[in-house]
């Protein structure tokens, strides 16, 4: 941080962030994968009738808590990053504060 008076570890928040974004490219992945398999079965594919349509509308469910996930997955890595910043920023005026507390 600089001055030697801050006090600020971010270690664990480097890991946790290295975490989050290990969680989003895993998603990305699979949500990829998913949606290339539900092409292939349906879009690409012969398959017609009850069965397809049944498939299509839990598909579109899945497809739909998946997104819920990454909404939840971003919202939880969003609020890490906001803790960080107000962590650091509150670290950052402390180290000031110390560097001459009686001008202060």
């Amino acid at each position: 941080m600089g001055n030697g008076y801050n006090l600020l570890d971010s270690k664990a928040f480097d890991d946790v962030f290295e975490d989050i974004k290990i969680i989003e490219e895993t998603y990305t992945n699979i949500s990829v994968k998913y949606d290339d398999m539900i092409k292939h079965l349906i879009t690409d594919g012969n398959w017609k009738g009850k069965g397809a349509d049944a498939f299509k509308k839990d598909a579109a469910n899945v497809r739909a808590n998946l997104t819920e996930i990454y909404e939840m997955l971003k919202a939880f890595g969003d609020t890490v990053h906001g803790c960080y910043d107000t962590i650091k920023e509150s670290d950052t005026r402390i180290g000031k504060y110390n560097e001459n507390p009686f001008q202060n």
